[in-house]
């Protein structure tokens, strides 16, 4: 069974990738500079040149390919609107687009807890929630989730929407690395300690992507 997982050297998918090379898994990255990739490559993984960005790159990355994880974007809570919009949503557009001509049976995207916007609530959030963003980012993968979705119902792409929280752990450069940089020795609390923050290590997210791309 083909899989391929966009972005693949990037903090979550690099794991994804590594988790299934350990399952023998056939792998595929996609990738747009092969050299900070040749780590995947020497564990296994087949490296496919392209980018999201330009939809000519992908049918050859995508073709035989049964289960995508679509991992690819850019993670900036406090980023530009059009280039977030231009690779998280036009990037996500155009990766369906190419699932759906590759006849791909299973597409899981990684999201964000950043989707529920404004909604977001230290007690819960229920799924039927109206919700709307309250940023550029939040705003990427809110308008990223809905081409998911328009796929499953439009075209009956097998889809799974994953988000989530403050991800840490080895190759992470947006939490760890900053926190660590600026600690200089002391833990601050912020406002007394009481403001809270939901953390997951990175092989956890991997082991989620994997099972419910299994359908689990």
């Amino acid at each position: 069974m083909e899989i391929l997982v966009t972005g693949a050297t990037g903090l979550i998918s690099s794991h994804i990738a590594e988790k299934l090379l350990t399952q023998n898994q056939s792998v595929r990255a996609l990738v747009r500079t092969p050299e900070k990739a040749n780590f995947l490559k020497e564990a296994g993984a087949e490296l496919m040149l392209g980018d999201v960005l330009d939809p000519d790159t992908l049918p050859r990355a995508f073709a035989g390919v049964h289960t995508v994880y679509h991992c690819a974007a850019l993670v900036q809570l406090q980023g530009v609107r059009q280039p977030l919009l231009n690779t998280n949503v036009q990037g996500t557009r155009h990766v369906l687009r190419a699932a759906v001509e590759a006849d791909v049976k299973r597409f899981v995207f990684t999201s964000s807890v950043a989707a529920y916007g404004g909604a977001q609530d230290p007690n819960g959030v229920r799924e039927d929630h109206e919700r709307s963003f309250n940023g550029h980012y939040s705003e990427s993968k809110l308008q990223s989730e809905r081409l998911v979705w328009e796929a499953y119902r439009d075209h009956g792409l097998r889809v799974t929407v994953i988000r989530p929280c403050v991800v840490y752990g080895p190759r992470d450069s947006n939490f760890s690395k900053p926190l660590l940089r600026n600690l200089r020795g002391t833990l601050p609390l912020v406002k007394r300690g009481e403001v809270l923050l939901d953390l997951v290590h990175v092989r956890d997210v991997a082991d989620i992507h994997r099972t419910f791309a299994q359908g689990g």
